[in-house]
């Protein structure tokens, strides 16, 4: 459940880009399994990056929910944290909520 594709993303971040109702319960599955939040991707972003990334607010809110860390810094990528990129995709609901 923790493994990563060549571009580092696991099953949690890769299922992130669709923000539809199957992939929340997909993603809630894989978190009720134990997957681990913090693993980065090859660009340093954590499963909490990539949902405020792509604009997927309600994957952001089961993350946080989970216990995820919100202000882990990309290590790759100018130490961006999940805040920076909700505030840059204009998601001021989610940017209140990190």
């Amino acid at each position: 459940m923790n493994i990563r594709d060549s571009d580092g993303h696991t099953p949690i971040t890769f299922g992130i880009a669709d923000n539809d109702e199957d992939r929340l319960a997909a993603i809630s599955a894989l978190l009720n399994a134990g997957a681990d939040l913090e693993i980065p991707n090859n660009k340093g972003a954590t499963a909490l990056h990539v949902a405020c990334f792509q604009g997927a607010p309600q994957v952001a809110e089961l993350l946080l929910e989970a216990g995820v860390d919100a202000n882990t810094e990309s290590t790759v990528v100018n130490l961006v944290k999940p805040l920076d990129y909700a505030m840059l995709r204009l998601q001021t609901q989610h940017a209140k909520r990190l």
